[in-house]
């Protein structure tokens, strides 16, 4: 009997011992684990920051690449010619003279003026246009302060330079911004305007002062 009760104390013991123990493996788990949630939180954290700099970086090259390609190429665009007055074409100088109320279009470019004379080279290819009087050249975009207009006595067009020269008291506005030279060169791809002896203002980012 008295070594039951000793023993029954002894597994009492243990038991109490046990369980103690087990708490003491909880409580150790419980700390250990703590940080491990933490260091997860922080590394989502970073990474989701990381996303979103990326995104943003993405999003600013995007919009850069849309303003680069504002303007549609005009190289392959069509011209056609429209006057009011009579036309002659000379076969052997492959000039076509126009007279009266003058129309002449390119892609998004448009030119009025008086007179026009059309010169083709082989296979009747459109080399370059000569308008004079009167002469208007416009050209509008979806963005305002892009919009492009011109005034002068003559303008000659090179179809394969892609540029148009300004003569005879030339004035062009861009955005409303107005410029005035001896000679206007603007490049049509490009958009820079080449000015001889400028006045007025402009952005000089926008120009090229053709002096030299």
């Amino acid at each position: 009997m008295k070594n039951s009760k000793v023993l029954g104390l002894v597994l009492l013991a243990l038991l109490i011992y046990s369980t103690a123990a087990l708490g003491d493996l909880i409580d150790d788990a419980e700390e250990d684990a703590a940080p491990i949630i933490k260091e997860e939180s922080e590394s989502d954290k970073i990474s989701k920051e990381k996303k979103e700099i990326k995104n943003q970086s993405n999003e600013g090259k995007s919009k850069k690449s849309r303003k680069k390609i504002r303007r549609k190429s005009q190289k392959n665009e069509p011209i056609h010619i429209n006057s009011d007055g009579d036309s002659s074409y000379s076969r052997n100088s492959r000039i076509m003279t126009l007279r009266k109320n003058v129309l002449i279009t390119k892609g998004d470019i448009r030119f009025q003026s008086d007179r026009a004379k059309i010169f083709q080279g082989e296979e009747e290819k459109i080399e370059k246009v000569e308008v004079n009087g009167n002469v208007r050249m416009s050209r509008f975009s979806s963005d305002e302060e892009q919009n492009i207009s011109a005034r002068s006595k003559k303008a000659i067009y090179d179809n394969k330079k892609g540029t148009v020269v300004l003569t005879g008291n030339p004035r062009i506005w861009r955005g409303g911004n107005l410029i005035t030279g001896k000679v206007i060169t603007y490049e049509i791809d490009t958009e820079i305007i080449r000015v001889k002896k400028a006045q007025g203002m402009m952005n000089p980012e926008e120009f090229q002062d053709g002096t030299k």
